[in-house]
């Protein structure tokens, strides 16, 4: 299983890198929101949402997107007195959150067993597939990785130092 998996992320990016691109964009802009959706329900200060991180290439109001694809953040007034540990818990798990839930979706309505026999074949790949695979890629952001700040990271931290309401 995990190897077909691997086997079907390298063959996906050795046909078609631009739906590879276009999924990452896609996944991570939805992780952000879900992020910055809690933050904002606990009322919460957002300052900037990156779709891409480096050098922007578009920026419109609060919403950047920059040239390196694979990662974005939200940057917000975590030091807010009003929002406690336990809505920072909220906030740092809703990013993959609502990607789990599309990836549900579409494999709930998607044919996947022809899309299955057409990557045998070697056939191009269709958007759902990219997306699939970088919405999965998208839970490696739970492992805790101090260099990388990851969500997982950032709640190992929270946990370390107590949850408290």
């Amino acid at each position: 299983m995990l190897f077909d998996f691997l086997k079907t992320g390298a063959l996906l990016i050795s046909t078609d890198w631009s739906r590879l691109i276009v999924s990452c964009l896609f996944v991570i802009t939805i992780h952000e929101m879900g992020h910055a959706f809690v933050i904002a329900l606990f009322k919460g200060k957002i300052n900037k949402i990156s779709i891409g991180m480096g050098r922007e290439i578009i920026r419109f109001k609060k919403l950047s997107i920059g040239v390196k694809f694979y990662h974005g953040e939200v940057n917000w007034d975590a030091s807010a007195p009003h929002i406690n540990n336990i809505q920072k818990f909220f906030i740092l798990i809703a990013g993959a959150l609502p990607t789990l839930v599309a990836v549900i979706l579409l494999f709930s309505s998607v044919d996947f067993h022809s899309i299955l026999l057409e990557m045998k074949e070697l056939k191009p790949f269709h958007f759902v597939e990219a997306f699939v695979l970088v919405a999965m890629l998208n839970l490696v952001n739970y492992i805790p990785v101090k260099k990388l700040g990851t969500d997982g990271y950032l709640i190992k931290t929270l946990f370390q130092n107590g949850v408290k309401s």
